[in-house]
């Protein structure tokens, strides 16, 4: 059956409906009116669970209910009187009478009733309904005085109205006929066209076009999808603790496309439950996967991971069972159902087919790419056109071999002359004593603020001035020998400021031999406060860190320079021992090696003749990457690169299953 189908088979138009003299009580059916009763009220004491179960007797298997128990039977068919069951339900001692009071359960007597005229009617046992095999019924032979009936389904409707002592609705107009139908298949009013146009059909068929025109409106779609989008909890969100969002809005689209194209409910099924394990899976069935990853899932830190994948496992048994098996397996996490024929063991069997699903028990799900056609198409013809750019640069050429000896050359023989600077005044708005020692540097004594700013005025003797150094160095007085004030040695400097005759200086690069992760030296150029420069795992040892100027001063001869160091991240993260020079050697000016990777410096350090054909293979890949030779194939790379990054970026992103090792699922107790 399809999903239309089942849709148009539902839509049953409701009205008001009109009494008439009332038939004798139809029969009492037992999954309709007794099993309920014995499952509320009895199955606690004698039902299925073996722990509660009192006298060994049980109410919800048939054969302990019709059973000669020596004399006597629970239920004699036809006979209340010599039916146990109705005989302790209206015994007038109260200490033999069913449910005794410490059951805390009661029975009214209606219900008391039900079962006497239960009994009296034969006390026909039926099995679960949901488990008997279905049988085609005979359409009932019912009179139909009033041109009700217009196919089979009207006949059974029809007898069951008249055994309720009820006639049919009068049938409604045709302004109510196209909102009820616009309203159950679109979800929206008709339109004032519509509905002048239904309204003024005269034709035979004027109905069954409507219907046909809702049906193929991609509206119908979304109204069915939203009814399936509960039953499966879809949801933009996680739902826990600080309910982030999750990329999961492809699986719904999916969902009203499957409805708008009248997809199999087989196929369905299928595809949500395993699309991604299909032989021939694809883009879409892998998106129908998605079904899998709709559950709740948590960021919150501390949560314990395998409690919470026991979670998500027992949310997907509870809803695949609600959704598929129209059964609520959820009571079988804990203990056998007492309803329905499903197990504790059931429960965690169930579990494990959905145990290969990856996922993340504690933190972000990690979403799934799905470009488009013509997002596909884009990407693989920029990487077409990357394609002979990288063979350009990944490519070692006899010309690159002589430019790299040229460039190793240019780093031997680079030098940067220093002068160092001894201040005419030092001092400190946070109440630090900044105290110049004979080197030329400042010590910071006294007392020791969570936060600082050193302001140190120079005189400085010549003009063209390419960059500033600063060192920190350590000192016997400062903790860990500092160079930081900080009880660990640490420091953080946030923001560095400079003028040289009233004048503010302009920096085009900051660099140091080591920065903290997360503390580049970068930062304290960047005016953002909030960053800094920071050398933790360097405590104990000078450190410099070089600034360039991007022009040089204007100044002939002395010149006045004022240094002000912002220290503000509190905890007394301030320098303890520091030291200020400058140089007019021409740019670039860095720090040594802070513009090479670690891991090329040491390769550098080595001799030709000392280097593995590994590391001779890595020092030619990273000079590639700095190669003059190789600007304009290096731009080009990186401009098509930028652009690909940028298509990619757009493309949607959700949520699917993705097959893997299975976790172990054992019957928690």
């Amino acid at each position: 059956m399809r999903l239309r189908e089942i849709t148009v088979i539902l839509s049953v138009l409701s009205g008001p409906l009109m009494a008439v003299a009332a038939d004798p009580p139809p029969k009492v059916d037992f999954n309709r009116d007794i099993r309920p009763i014995l499952s509320n009220v009895c199955f606690d004491c004698h039902g299925p669970d073996k722990n509660q179960r009192k006298a060994d007797l049980r109410l919800d298997v048939k054969e302990d209910v019709y059973k000669d128990r020596g004399g006597y039977a629970l239920v004699t068919p036809g006979k209340p009187a010599d039916s146990e069951l109705y005989s302790r339900l209206i015994d007038p001692d109260e200490k033999t009478r069913m449910p005794p009071p410490e059951a805390l359960r009661k029975i009214d007597a209606s219900q008391i009733e039900l079962i006497k005229r239960w009994i009296e009617q034969g006390a026909q046992w039926q099995g679960h309904w949901a488990y008997q095999p279905p049988t085609r019924p005979a359409v009932p032979d019912v009179k139909d005085e009033r041109g009700f009936l217009r196919n089979d389904v009207d006949r059974f409707v029809l007898r069951r109205l008249r055994e309720q002592g009820l006639q049919p609705s009068r049938e409604a107009d045709r302004a109510t006929l196209i909102r009820r139908l616009s309203f159950d298949l679109v979800g929206l009013p008709p339109t004032p066209n519509e509905f002048a146009d239904f309204v003024n059909d005269t034709t035979a068929d004027a109905y069954e076009k409507v219907v046909d025109r809702l049906l193929a409106s991609p509206r119908f779609g979304e109204r069915m999808a939203m009814f399936w989008l509960d039953l499966v909890r879809y949801a933009d969100t996680n739902g826990y603790h600080g309910d982030n969002h999750e990329d999961r809005d492809m699986y719904r689209d999916w969902v009203i496309a499957a409805f708008n194209d009248n997809m199999p409910f087989d196929r369905f099924t299928t595809e949500q439950l395993a699309g991604d394990l299909l032989p021939e899976s694809t883009t879409e069935t892998r998106i129908a996967s998605g079904y899998n990853r709709l559950l709740m899932t948590t960021r919150e830190g501390g949560a314990q991971a395998k409690e919470y994948l026991a979670k998500y496992s027992a949310d997907r048994v509870r809803n695949f069972s609600a959704v598929w098996l129209a059964g609520t397996m959820g009571c079988c996490e804990c203990h056998d159902h007492k309803y329905d024929p499903f197990t504790t063991r059931d429960f965690y069997s169930m579990a494990a087919f959905f145990a290969d699903i990856q996922e993340t028990a504690v933190g972000v799900q990690a979403g799934t790419k799905f470009p488009t056609s013509e997002e596909s198409a884009r990407l693989a013809e920029l990487d077409a056109r990357m394609a002979p750019l990288r063979k350009i640069l990944d490519t070692q050429t006899p010309e690159l071999d002589a430019a790299q000896v040229a460039w190793e050359e240019s780093l031997r023989n680079r030098k940067i002359e220093w002068t160092g600077l001894r201040p005419v005044e030092a001092k400190a708005q946070g109440g630090a004593t900044l105290k110049t020692l004979d080197d030329g540097s400042i010590l910071a004594t006294g007392e020791g603020p969570d936060r600082d700013t050193y302001e140190v005025t120079f005189r400085i003797p010549f003009k063209g001035i390419t960059g500033l150094m600063l060192e920190v160095l350590p000192d016997d007085s400062l903790p860990q020998k500092g160079p930081g004030r900080a009880a660990n040695g640490n420091f953080v400097l946030n923001e560095l400021r400079a003028t040289i005759d009233g004048q503010p200086v302009e920096w085009s690069s900051a660099t140091a031999a080591h920065s903290q992760s997360k503390y580049d030296v970068k930062g304290v150029i960047d005016d953002k406060p909030e960053t800094g420069w920071a050398i933790l795992d360097h405590v104990g040892r000078a450190t410099p860190a070089m600034f360039e100027l991007k022009t040089d001063p204007t100044n002939d001869g002395e010149a006045t320079l004022v240094i002000s160091m912002a220290q503000s991240y509190g905890s007394q993260h301030t320098i303890g021992r520091f030291r200020w020079s400058l140089t007019s050697s021409p740019r670039p000016i860095r720090a040594p090696g802070s513009d090479l990777p670690p891991n090329v410096a040491e390769i550098l350090a080595l001799g030709r003749e000392q280097r593995s054909d590994q590391q001779k293979q890595m020092l030619a890949e990273y000079f590639r990457t700095i190669a003059p030779e190789l600007e304009t194939p290096r731009r080009q790379f990186a401009e098509l690169q930028k652009e690909r990054d940028a298509v990619f970026a757009a493309v949607r992103t959700t949520l699917v299953a993705m097959s893997g090792p299975p976790r172990m699922i054992r019957v928690l107790p």
